[in-house]
């Protein structure tokens, strides 16, 4: 997990592949880290990684509420893959600024 974060700190995206071997961890910790790092260096290959990864959380039982699946969605949303979804009910309690109010 040291190497993770030392690769998101470096920035460099060369890190990518290594970090998408992470993906096939044993760890949920160390697979949600790496969505994370693979997001936050914007690693435009890690999209079917990532998917492939999401995908194998129901097949690990993993609960889609815990953090690996939620790190993993993230990652996808962050990357382009996934559409963010603001429900209407939640959208109506959004409150405005005056930056935000329309001329």
């Amino acid at each position: 997990m040291t190497a993770i974060e030392v690769f998101e700190e470096v920035g460099d995206p060369r890190c990518g592949p290594a970090l998408i071997g992470l993906l096939g961890s044993d760890n949920p910790t160390v697979r949600e880290w790496v969505a994370i790092a693979l997001a936050s260096l914007e690693i435009d290959s890690a999209v079917d990684p990532l998917r492939r990864a999401c995908l194998g959380c129901p097949e690990r039982q993993t609960p889609p509420d815990w953090t690996e699946p939620g790190g993993i969605r993230w990652a996808l949303t962050e990357l382009g893959a996934r559409t963010r979804v603001v429900p209407p009910l939640t959208t109506r309690l959004r409150v405005t600024t005056a930056d935000d109010a329309r001329d």
